[in-house]
């Protein structure tokens, strides 16, 4: 009954009792490295769900810094369930964070209530983000979404966390639209808007948020941001030219953390992918940058 499992198998069977022993032998040997072997699987839904998800490093509270986990499903997928005070549509959410090892640093595992006033259309997409404490540096993010039967698990994110220090720091850049709800507030009320399907109507600003870090009470430093259309089949790296639309800005540090909000409008992009690299430089020479891609669509 064993044959069609491995070689293994018809080798002990064909070679009778006389090699029985060493056969079954290499057998166990085989079964006791399986066992020691670390337990791993793809996680698996029976239907798809059709969700997205962001995750980002930025932001923090008094006891240090945070990721942030956004996410949209679409509201056909969901579950809703009548409320006394309007409808409830729970999800599962799952989130692991490994360090550059493979070590688990944090997991989530929490089940969602979000009450809404009625029902939503099945076009309609029920929005919400997770704010996860994690010590500063690299991480591998993997999250899963789960509503009944459906599912999705997201590919993993590369994250970079970053603490306070002497030298110039840049945070992950959030981007986001006021029309989706998904946001963070910062201890000084600062908005951090997130938008998980990355899709910017070309009537609509996209806001900005990143902070600044570890720079001295004075210091002058100036912000560019640089936006270049990605063409079909190429690997942008994590630079920009300009070549659509680019912005700078000088100021000078007060000290601490400084959380950068703009406004940019889109109006002069036509519709496609596109490359955003934000670049903080200082007059020392120090320079960090980061970078989004975002895909601008018509109204």
């Amino acid at each position: 009954s064993r044959h069609e499992l491995s070689p293994l198998y018809s080798a002990m069977f064909n070679a009778g009792m006389d090699a029985a022993d060493s056969t079954q032998s290499r057998e166990r040997r085989i079964g006791r490295e399986s066992l020691e072997r670390e337990f791993s699987y793809e996680l698996g839904f029976e239907l798809p769900l059709d969700a997205a998800v962001e995750v980002l490093a930025v932001g923090s509270d008094q006891h240090g810094p945070l990721m942030q986990v956004a996410f949209a499903i679409r509201a056909a997928g969901l579950m809703p369930q009548t409320m006394p005070r309007g409808v409830m549509y729970p999800v599962r959410m799952r989130v692991a964070v490994l360090d550059q090892a493979g070590n688990v640093v944090t997991q989530v595992d929490t089940t969602r209530g979000f009450l809404v006033a009625t029902r939503l259309r099945p076009s309609q997409e029920l929005v919400g983000q997770l704010p996860i404490r994690v010590p500063p540096g690299d991480y591998r993010v993997r999250v899963t979404l789960e509503v009944e039967r459906r599912g999705f698990l997201s590919r993993p994110v590369q994250v970079s966390s970053t603490a306070s220090s002497e030298r110039l720091t840049l945070s992950d850049v959030s981007i986001g639209l006021r029309s989706v709800p998904v946001m963070w507030r910062s201890p000084t009320a600062d908005t951090a808007w997130a938008n998980p399907r990355g899709r910017y109507p070309v009537n609509e600003e996209l806001q900005l948020y990143f902070e600044i870090g570890g720079l001295g009470q004075g210091t002058k430093y100036r912000t560019q941001i640089a936006m270049d259309r990605v063409t079909t089949g190429s690997t942008p790296g994590c630079s920009a030219r300009g070549t659509d639309l680019a912005m700078s800005f000088d100021g000078e540090h007060p000290g601490g953390v400084v959380r950068e909000q703009r406004a940019v409008s889109l109006g002069r992009l036509r519709p496609g992918d596109y490359l955003m690299a934000v670049a903080i430089a200082t007059e020392a020479g120090e320079r960090v940058i980061r970078c989004r891609q975002f895909t601008v669509v018509r109204e």
